[in-house]
C-alpha cells in the first residue's frame, strides 16, 4: 500500500470520527414538568413569555401563555420541563395595540416582570400561579 493511500484512509477515518464525535452532545439534565398560570387583577394574561432561569448554571426553560393565562414550560423544543432546583422567573408581556386602527404603531411592551421570590422545581409535577401587581 502506498503512503498516499494510507494518508487518504487516515484522513477519511479522522473526518468520520469528527462527525460521529459531534453527534452526542451534552447529556440532558434531570427535568420535571412545570406548568402554571399568569394573571393580573384576576384576568389571565395571554401571549406572555415565562422564563425559568436556574440559579446554578444551565439552560433556562420557557413558555408562552395561552389565552387562559396557562403555560407549560419547555426545556428545548418537544422536551417539556425545567431542571431541578431553584430558579428566577421572568415574565415578558406582549406588545399592545395603540388603537383599533391597523395602521397605528403598537405601544412598546411593558418592562419584564421579575418574580420577587425564587421558585424551586422539584421531582414530580410543579405548578405555579403568578399574579402580576
Amino acid at each position: 500500500m502506498s503512503i498516499a493511500s494510507l494518508r487518504c484512509q487516515f484522513l477519511v477515518v479522522m473526518i468520520g470520527a469528527m462527525f460521529l464525535g459531534g453527534c452526542g452532545g451534552a447529556p440532558t439534565p434531570t427535568l420535571a414538568p412545570v406548568s402554571g398560570r399568569v394573571s393580573k387583577n384576576g384576568a389571565p394574561i395571554a401571549n406572555a413569555n415565562v422564563t425559568f432561569a436556574p440559579l446554578t448554571k444551565g439552560r433556562p426553560s420557557s413558555a408562552t401563555t395561552a389565552s387562559d393565562g396557562s403555560f407549560t414550560l419547555l426545556y428545548v423544543a418537544n422536551q417539556p420541563g425545567a431542571t431541578l432546583g431553584k430558579h428566577r422567573v421572568t415574565i415578558e408581556f406582549p406588545t399592545i395595540a395603540s388603537s383599533n386602527s391597523p395602521d397605528a404603531a403598537p405601544l412598546p411592551p411593558p418592562p419584564p416582570y421579575l418574580v420577587p421570590e425564587e421558585v424551586e422545581v422539584v421531582t414530580g409535577e410543579n405548578s405555579f400561579q403568578f399574579t402580576i401587581p
